[in-house]
């Protein structure tokens, strides 16, 4: 989710309403193909509108208006419409009012615009290039590509060429072809303004990291750190790059340190920058980044989320319950695992009812998630209510027949109400699905200590040991098994 917003706002600089699609205007700029707030379009195209529409409508300045959305694309539809009207001869007429169509929805028309735009234009590569853009938006793939090669086959100026190399660049990372699009923002370094070559950097780097070269991925992301040293954005896409590639915990924060000194409220960084420490398990750090993040946003949830989960982490689950209510309610559809989440802190804290509650939500949310189910059961047992218990245990198991910890909690509940077969029949089933699950090896040892089997109580423990060498209590239960087996 964070490295999907940084690349939003890198693509939002390098791709700006100067896009491929040109604007209705003589040497104007471009329109994207997907429009702006009205209040933004308003404001590049009201000087383009003739005089006289100026005269009809001079409230429409850009400074008076204040339009909903579905007004200011009432208002666009028209403009293009009166575009066309006015300027039949004018391919960027037909590109502009495309776009409108493409924006309600009226692809086919969208389509017939920018052929006739290519008709009307067919040496001018922004022709080509701003149906190539709609074609890729709209999943036409061979068609984009032939526009693109087209538009850099007709000579274009460098400008063009840029936005050709960046739309295309951006087209194959989509399509996750990292190769051709790491080739295409190498070619729009060479075009692209100075100013904006970190963006370009950052987007090679990226493609390079999925490619495995890493070498070649930090070089890109040093680039733009050297082309950009006073823009956040690329010290923390740099410790992005050292966090969840490299894993290189201590170089990542040094660049989002970097980052917060040039933008100390930016809560993105500061979720990053305590994602970091809670990869490297330097727990307190990562709350103290996640409080700030919250200090700067209250409202952002991830936030709550992330500091809930580091809490937990930590076994402070009484602050990480307080967290994860407050990211359920800023979230306008909680999940399951949202109610899972804080259920298990409330189970921690001996809270059952409030556990079962949450679980129960959880059901409800996903009724064929076997989770629920399974902690519904498990905290019905802490509560000693065994009859309640083993239902939710049965449902879990049937939604997951592979459930091993299902198995073992319902035999254990099993031989908590006494019946010793039942509870062997499923700690039976617990090991035989999931062989790796050490529990019900302990589960099964004290049924056989019950029933006075102490050579079969202590093989189970052996298997335990060896499965969690570093349990105390369970080493302990093993040597007392030892003891009694050689008494027996």
């Amino acid at each position: 989710m964070i490295k999907r917003k940084m690349i939003s706002m890198l693509a939002a600089c390098l791709l700006s309403a100067a896009a491929i699609a040109p604007a209705f205007a003589e040497g104007g700029a471009a329109p994207s193909a997907k429009p702006a707030g009205a209040q933004e379009v308003l404001e590049r195209l009201y000087t383009h509108i003739s005089e006289d529409a100026k005269a009809e409508a001079p409230s429409l300045k850009p400074a008076a208006v204040r339009l909903t959305p579905e007004q200011g694309k009432k208002l666009l539809s028209a403009m293009a419409e009166r575009a066309v009207k006015e300027h039949p001869d004018r391919f960027e007429a037909y590109v502009f009012r495309g776009a409108m169509y493409y924006t309600n929805g009226e692809k086919e028309k969208c389509f017939a615009d920018l052929d006739h735009a290519v008709t009307l234009a067919p040496k001018n590569p922004l022709a080509y290039g701003s149906r190539a853009e709609f074609s890729a938006r709209d999943g036409r793939d061979k068609e984009a590509l032939q526009d693109w090669d087209k538009a850099l086959s007709l000579n274009p100026t460098d400008e063009v060429k840029d936005k050709v190399y960046m739309q295309r660049g951006l087209f194959h990372m989509s399509r996750k072809q990292y190769e051709a699009a790491a080739s295409d923002f190498k070619n729009d370094l060479k075009y692209v303004n100075p100013k904006l070559r970190f963006g370009v950097q950052i987007f090679t780097g990226d493609c390079y990291a999925k490619l495995g070269k890493n070498g070649e991925a930090e070089k890109s992301y040093r680039e733009a750190v050297k082309d950009n040293p006073k823009n956040p954005l690329c010290w923390d896409m740099l410790g992005h790059f050292y966090n969840f590639t490299m894993k290189q915990h201590d170089k990542a924060k040094e660049c989002y340190d970097k980052a917060l000194a040039l933008a100390p409220k930016s809560d993105m960084i500061l979720r990053e920058a305590g994602v970091n420490e809670l990869g490297a398990k330097r727990m307190d750090r990562a709350v103290t980044y996640f409080t700030r993040a919250i200090e700067a946003n209250p409202t952002h949830r991830l936030s709550y989320m992330l500091r809930g989960t580091t809490y937990g982490v930590m076994g402070k689950y009484e602050p990480a319950a307080e967290d994860y209510t407050k990211y359920i309610e800023l979230t306008k559809k909680p999940k399951a695992e949202d109610y899972i989440l804080r259920g298990g802190c409330y189970s921690k804290l001996g809270l059952y009812d409030k556990a079962i509650q949450d679980y129960t939500k959880a059901s409800g949310l996903e009724p064929e998630n076997y989770r629920p189910y399974e902690s519904l059961g498990y905290n019905c047992s802490l509560k000693k209510d065994y009859d309640r218990a083993i239902p939710w245990y049965e449902k879990a198991i049937a939604l997951n027949p592979k459930s091993g910890e299902a198995y073992n909690n319902l035999g254990y509940t099993w031989f908590l109400k006494g019946n010793k077969d039942k509870a062997l029949e499923y700690l039976n089933k617990a090991i035989e699905v999931s062989p790796a699950y050490a529990e019900s090896y302990r589960s099964r040892a004290e049924v056989y200590e019950s029933m006075g089997e102490f050579d079969k109580a202590l093989a189970d423990m052996d298997h335990f040991v060896t499965l969690s060498p570093k349990d105390a209590k369970g080493r302990e239960f093993r040597n007392r098994l030892a003891e009694k087996a050689g008494h027996a």
